[in-house]
């Protein structure tokens, strides 16, 4: 009698292979999309972090710079003479030179419930320059400029471009203008893109066993417009905020799902009133203010740090 295979056995046989091979095809199925699906984060991490490092780099060097400010009149001494009725002519003309103050130190406009222009001063542009008396990169002041623009391409999707100068006059550095600032992209595929300013409105002293811990209390803005300093004025409004909250919202790879991320940047610049500051400079220990070495005849400055050097080792 010859040895074989009976129906039955090759039909279980195929059986448990079909099975294993449908077993393999949904893990492999199930993998590829555990892969996609680790794709799409980490390609939305990314520009999340190319966005929140150049914002939290640009936000943290804000500042108001000098040229922003309104200088206070000088009154000169009064004289019983009969004032001149005749225009002086060549204090117009000195007047007419005078550069106007800087407008939109830190100013944003909002688009249908999201972003659309986010400009301010800043300290930590992208270029820098070598001092050599200083001996290493020395950052130069630069107006930033970000803008959220609708993707033709995509509808319902925005990028978001990011501009800056060294012409630190807003309106010079226009699309059309002379000086147009250089305008390129940061990030696409964006959903949503709010920002919103907090403002420290007042602190609470709480007494904990035996120590003081400050509360504050913060206002929350969704726009920011301008406002000018006038160091005339007594009480002064802050003019940039102290801290600025963003919410990002990307498309994932389907176009269907998203995903959120948030985070905050505090502005490093001291933006508390010129009332509160000049509080401040009084409330300094003795310690801080600054001591006046007067070196001896024959000692020089060199020595002097030698000595202090030698000293601290």
């Amino acid at each position: 009698m010859k040895s074989g295979f009976t129906i039955i056995e090759v039909l279980v046989a195929f059986s448990i292979s079909a099975a294993l091979i449908t077993i393999l095809f949904n893990f492999l199925g199930q993998s590829r999309q555990v892969m996609s699906r680790v794709d799409d984060y980490v390609d939305l991490s990314t520009k999340l972090a190319i966005v929140q490092h150049q914002m939290e780099r640009d936000i943290q060097g804000v500042f108001i710079p000098v040229q922003a400010r309104k200088a206070k009149k000088k009154e000169g001494p009064k004289s019983e003479a009969k004032p001149n009725k005749e225009p002086k002519k060549a204090e117009e003309k000195v007047e007419a030179k005078k550069p106007k103050p800087l407008e939109k130190v830190f100013y944003s406009e909002n688009r249908n419930n999201t972003l659309g222009i986010l400009t301010f001063i800043t300290s930590n542009p992208l270029q820098v320059y070598w001092s050599k008396q200083v001996g290493k990169a020395k950052p130069r002041v630069a107006r930033v400029i970000y803008r959220l623009e609708e993707d033709k391409k995509n509808k319902g999707s925005y990028t978001l471009f990011r501009q800056e100068s060294y012409e630190l006059d807003y309106d010079a550095i226009q699309p059309g203008e002379k000086k147009a600032a250089r305008l390129y992209e940061l990030a696409d595929g964006i959903k949503s893109f709010a920002v919103s300013y907090m403002i420290v409105e007042k602190s609470k002293d709480d007494v904990k066993e035996g120590e003081t811990e400050k509360k504050k209390e913060y206002k929350t803005v969704k726009e920011w417009k301008d406002q000018k300093v006038d160091d005339e004025k007594e009480e002064e409004e802050n003019q940039v905020p102290n801290l600025v909250r963003i919410s990002i919202t990307f498309w994932q790879a389907d176009k269907e799902r998203s995903k959120t991320f948030e985070f905050t940047i505090p502005v490093l610049a001291d933006v508390s009133p010129m009332k509160e500051r000049e509080e401040k400079k009084k409330k300094k220990p003795a310690s801080q203010k600054m001591v006046v070495i007067t070196l001896p005849k024959g000692f020089s400055k060199k020595d002097f740090l030698a000595a202090l050097d030698r000293r601290r080792a």
